[in-house]
This record gives C-alpha cells, sequence and structure tokens, in this order.
C-alpha cells in the first residue's frame, strides 16, 4: 500500500509473478528482482518521486515486462532470459556506472530490448589525452558525448580549438579520418579515438551517458588486413575466447 516499505537486507531473490506497483519506498540491497509472470505483459509501475533502483533484475516471463511510469535504475546486473523488456512508457530507466562499480547486461536473448535506456560509462580522473571509446547502444551518435565532454571540430555545443579535431576513427586502408559532426553514427563495434580535454592538462572524473537501445545479440564488425580499431558494443563484459572470426 501507499507508504510501505520493502527492504532487501542480504542477496537474495524476490520472484514477481504478476504486475506490480510501487506507491512506498524500496531498499534493494544487493538483492535480486525476477519478474516471472507466466501469462500476458508484466506491468511494473513506479508511482512515486523518487527513483525506483533495482540492484539486479531478471526478466524471465511469458511476453514482456513492461516499465510504465516513473524513474528506474539499474545499479548491478540486468539480464532478460525470455519475454523482453520495454521502457517506452517510463520516464526514464538508468544503468548505473560510476567509481564504485559498473552495471552490466548480462546474456540476453535476442532483441530483448525496446525503448530507450541511460547508459552510463564512468571515466576516472586522468591526464588529459586520446581514450578509445564506443557505444554500447544501437543509435548513438558523437552527440552522446558532445554533452558531457569538451569537443572541438564536430559542430556541436563547444567552440572550436582552432583546427584541432578531437573524435577520430580508422581503418588501415584510410588511416585516421576526423568526425566533423554530432550527428554521426557510433556504429555498434566501431572505435573512436577522443580527446579527452581538460583544465591544465588534466581531466576529472566524469560520467558519460549514452540514449538508446541497448545493443544486444550477435554483433558483426567488418575489419581489413592489419590494425582495427575495434570497440565493445555492448554494456558488458566480453569473453574473448567466444569471438569467432570468418
Amino acid at each position: 500500500g501507499s507508504g510501505g516499505s520493502l527492504t532487501f537486507s542480504g542477496s537474495n531473490t524476490l520472484s514477481i509473478f504478476d504486475d506490480f506497483e510501487n506507491n512506498g519506498t524500496f531498499n534493494s540491497g544487493t538483492g535480486t528482482i525476477a519478474a516471472v509472470k507466466a501469462t500476458d505483459d508484466q506491468l511494473f509501475y513506479n508511482n512515486t518521486a523518487t527513483v525506483f533502483d533495482f540492484y539486479n533484475l531478471s526478466v524471465d516471463n511469458n511476453t514482456t515486462l513492461d516499465l510504465e511510469n516513473g524513474e528506474w535504475g539499474i545499479i548491478n546486473n540486468l539480464e532478460v532470459l525470455a519475454g523482453g523488456m520495454d521502457v517506452v512508457d517510463a520516464t526514464s530507466v538508468t544503468l548505473y556506472s560510476g567509481s564504485g562499480g559498473s552495471s552490466q547486461i548480462l546474456t540476453s536473448i535476442n532483441n530483448a530490448f525496446t525503448g530507450d535506456f541511460i547508459i552510463q560509462r564512468y571515466l576516472s580522473g586522468r591526464r588529459t589525452d586520446y581514450s578509445n571509446l564506443a557505444a554500447p547502444t544501437s543509435n548513438a551518435t558523437i552527440a552522446d558525448l558532445d554533452d558531457d565532454l569538451y569537443l572541438s571540430g564536430v559542430n556541436g555545443n563547444d567552440p572550436d580549438i582552432g583546427t584541432f579535431k578531437s573524435v577520430w576513427t580508422y581503418t588501415p586502408s584510410g588511416g585516421y579520418s576526423a568526425v566533423t559532426s554530432t550527428a554521426t553514427t557510433m556504429t555498434p563495434g566501431l572505435g573512436f579515438e577522443v580527446y579527452l580535454s581538460g583544465i591544465n592538462r588534466y581531466i576529472p572524473e566524469d560520467t558519460l551517458d549514452y540514449e538508446g537501445t541497448p545493443t544486444n545479440g550477435t554483433v558483426a564488425v567488418s575489419v581489413e588486413q592489419g590494425w582495427n580499431l575495434v570497440g565493445n558494443p555492448y554494456h558488458s563484459f566480453i569473453d574473448f575466447d567466444l569471438l569467432t572470426k570468418s
């Protein structure tokens, strides 16, 4: 009921077999919410003004888990074993990343996600230099970087530093190529060399946020003979022993 509270005291799992409505407070601890409705879509509502944070969320239902109204967050693991996950009607769904750790999407079914998520990527404080970046969403553009970083030469939010270009791609046949528009698509699997600039040649810690549909399933990346700039297309770790080539 309204004003009630639910707190996880350990790494327990709460399986929810029907729709769920939050009108109170929820403390995820290190527990797991499992959405396991056997028939029809499963609807989760957050009717409060605060973010409903899952520590782990596992979806294994008949059709789809729909996150409806309100703001949602995922601290640690997200997996979709069956059904799917639709966030179109949610105010926001954020996969967190910070100095203390990062969320990740575990192995999930193909086409698991519908709607836009906010996927964070933590950057530790460091000396200014180039860094290799890639997008974990299927529809990201350089604009996803431009709202968090100072980028020169992309016709974005910041004034250019002379003719300096902050963002580059690379292929063995074409070499380095400057990116000159924030509308440039960050194709899943394509790596970008991005100059992280700061004051006195130091950039403080920062968090990038990509907004879009998380990439999942098989991603084919075209490469040429020689060195290639390939990026991680997922919001998860990659086991290189499982990579295949053709």
